[in-house]
């Protein structure tokens, strides 16, 4: 694994100690919207996570099997704005198994969604994650997955 993507899950742990709460997070469905030059992208991408949140951000990790059928782990930072039962924000950080713009297979590359979820009640949330224009894959492909979140 690359050292910086080493060095961002050390400080991504050390941070983890002072969370307010933990979800568990179940990845379970992606669409692929654009210029697939038919490619047949994956569009169950299932996996798991763990979120440690505080107000206004969580820090996150996790594995996936990705768009390309390959497994991902992942690290990073979602911030959101909450309205009653929805929210907003973005996400970003580094996931692993792509091959990155300069044609280097499963690099460690960064990635970024628009992230909106639902407060089904005080322990379930739906949440959608959208990448327009691939800010993870190297095609012109939009992507949006969905995540069923789960508080502890």
């Amino acid at each position: 694994m690359n050292k910086k993507a080493i060095a961002f899950l050390l400080v991504l742990s050390g941070n983890a100690l002072a969370c307010e709460g933990i979800s568990l997070n179940l990845h379970f469905a992606s669409k692929h919207f654009g210029d697939a030059q038919g490619y047949e992208f994956n569009e169950s991408s299932p996996g798991i996570g763990l979120s440690c949140n505080k107000v206004g951000y969580s820090y996150t990790a996790g594995v996936y099997k990705n768009s390309y059928y390959k497994q991902t782990f992942y690290a990073g930072m979602t911030s959101n704005t909450h309205i009653n039962r929805y929210k907003i924000g973005v996400a970003y950080g580094l996931a692993s198994g792509y091959d990155d713009i300069r044609g280097n297979v499963n690099s460690v590359v960064p990635y970024g969604f628009i992230t909106a979820g639902f407060k089904l009640n005080r322990t379930y949330s739906v949440n959608v994650l959208y990448a327009p224009y691939s800010l993870v894959l190297q095609d012109s492909v939009d992507v949006l997955t969905a995540m069923l979140e789960v508080k502890f």
